[in-house]
């Protein structure tokens, strides 16, 4: 479901207003709010905790564990929370890492897992040829003293 308040709140595409370039984000959520059926406009969306943990917002911690625990939310939602908590020192992040470990979605399993050199490697390759070599590989040179 299309949710066009999240445009002026967190920057999202309005996939509305894509068809409809005469009207706002606004009249979209005021339209999704009056249609039949079950809407969510209001309440919090995953997008939000995962937007404040890429941004480094003061309370993306809480948000990130409590997405990561939200058995409701999408998986791949919950292992992308799961990933950004990793390096979090707080004891409550950590514990909800060790809880995503024995999720039964595989998605919050493979989120709770320490970056292979696979994927350490696929990232440096966005640096540049030498990347890998200068970040991640085992020093070729032998020390001279």
């Amino acid at each position: 479901m299309p949710r066009p308040e999240l445009v002026t709140k967190l920057g999202t595409p309005d996939v509305c207003t894509g068809c409809h370039g005469d009207r706002t984000s606004a009249w979209a959520a005021d339209v999704i709010a009056h249609r039949p059926g079950v809407h969510r406009l209001g309440t919090p969306h995953y997008g939000e905790a995962i937007w404040r943990g890429r941004h480094g917002a003061a309370d993306a911690t809480r948000a990130l564990v409590d997405l990561a625990e939200d058995a409701d939310a999408p998986g791949l939602a919950r292992a992308t929370a799961v990933e950004l908590l990793r390096g979090e020192p707080a004891p409550f992040a950590l514990e909800a890492i060790r809880r995503a470990a024995d999720a039964t979605d595989p998605l919050v399993r493979l989120g709770a897992m320490p970056p292979s050199r696979t994927a350490i490697r696929a990232k440096s390759s966005r640096l540049g040829p030498r990347a890998w070599q200068t970040r991640c590989a085992p020093s070729t040179q032998t020390s001279t003293m």
